[in-house]
């Protein structure tokens, strides 16, 4: 598993050059937690207090590291698209669809990119998702404006009395 080390001043030393390698502010956190045990026989509240954890997070750490040397270090990273329903590409592949149909002068409407979505899937998702991805691929709703911004009301209104 890991790197697991018996003579306690080997595994100070050991320690101590994984404190100066560490790059990853969490990494040398969790490090100290095992280096203040060792070297200072600290308790896991007063290790909690130096290092900004709490003592049962400094515990666990503890116990991972007995039980699996090193590779309580390692962490993987966060991020990413944990819950995605499609990748970017198939997104993009159902937006071009959609773009094809509009450039043939189609009306869209969400609700129908809302079903083929589904249907892709097979589930059922609300409409703020079907939003969020045709944003995440640019595409914008483009509707007419109600009044063209260079109007002039007061001509409008003349051009009214005149006809009736």
């Amino acid at each position: 598993m890991g790197n697991k080390i018996e003579d306690k001043d080997k595994l100070i030393k050991h320690l101590q050059k994984l404190l100066r390698l560490n790059q990853s502010n969490i990494s040398l956190k969790r490090v100290q937690c095992i280096y203040f045990k060792v070297k200072y026989e600290k308790t896991p509240e007063e290790i909690g207090e130096m290092v900004g954890y709490n003592k049962s997070y400094v515990k666990q750490i503890q116990a991972g590291y007995w039980k699996n040397g090193d590779t309580a270090f390692c962490l993987k990273q966060r991020g990413g698209r944990r819950r995605e329903n499609l990748t970017i590409k198939e997104e993009k592949a159902i937006v071009d669809e959609f773009k094809k149909r509009a450039e043939n002068a189609e009306i869209l409407e969400v609700s129908k990119i809302k079903e083929f979505y589904e249907s892709k899937i097979g589930k059922e998702v609300p409409k703020s998702t079907v939003y969020r991805m045709l944003k995440r691929q640019d595409w914008r709703k483009i509707a007419p404006r109600p009044t063209h911004p260079n109007s002039n009301p007061e001509a409008i209104e003349n051009f009214k009395k005149r006809i009736t």
